[in-house]
């Protein structure tokens, strides 16, 4: 059976509740190595795994289980004759909440701007716009026009609105190129002995959360 789609891993980590890169008291850690990263490193070795993006759903017919992907990827899905539908993921077990991987934005004012202030103003209109009724209307309109189904709409608005939901922020590429390609060995490792991969890919990273730590200290 496969599994396919983008950061597969990293979102299963986050149902657990458990980030990539905590910060506790004053320090940072290593979600990697918590034993959340070994299930879910069990729980995916169970499938054969597919890490790329979908990029055509139909390609998908016959062996899909599970499709990790955005509103694209289901309104690729809805073109099918699959039987399709979003689904938060699951909870944790012997957890007492729902996590998710949150997903952010953010805008960059280069060093030494001239017009910091206006580059501010411009920044709040935006999230002020971004959460008013009439944007969502447009986002949504622009949603069914791709293929969605209205419920399918308004059910990822209710899930993505849900106070039951505890967004968890993952970033992925927060370190240097070399260090990122460790991660990303870990996040797609497709095999069984998860403390090899985790000997192999978690020096240089570990050593890079050291640097940092050693900064904040």
């Amino acid at each position: 059976m496969l599994v396919s789609g983008g950061d597969i891993f990293s979102n299963f980590l986050s149902s657990t509740g458990v980030p990539l890169f905590s910060q506790v008291g004053s320090r940072f850690a290593n979600g990697l190595t918590t034993d959340a990263a070994a299930d879910v490193n069990e729980l995916l070795s169970s499938y054969k795994m597919d890490y790329t993006a979908v990029i055509n759903a139909a390609d998908k017919i016959g062996d899909a289980v599970f499709i990790s992907g955005d509103e694209r990827t289901l309104a690729e899905l809805r073109k099918t004759n699959l039987t399709v539908g979003a689904v938060p993921y699951p909870r944790y077990v012997g957890s007492d909440k729902y996590y998710c991987k949150a997903a952010t934005e953010g805008f960059l004012v280069p060093k030494g701007a001239k017009n910091i202030q206006n580059a501010a103003i411009f920044i709040n209109c935006s999230r002020i716009v971004n959460s008013s009724d009439e944007h969502r209307e447009k986002v949504n309109s622009e949603l069914t026009k791709i293929g969605l189904l209205r419920s399918d709409v308004e059910w990822l608005e209710r899930l993505r609105s849900s106070t039951k939901m505890t967004p968890i922020p993952v970033d992925e590429n927060c370190f240097d190129s070399d260090v990122n390609i460790n991660i990303k060995r870990l996040l797609t490792y497709d095999g069984h002995s998860w403390p090899d991969a985790l000997a192999e890919n978690l020096p240089p990273i570990d050593g890079a959360i050291e640097k940092i730590n050693d900064v904040i200290e």
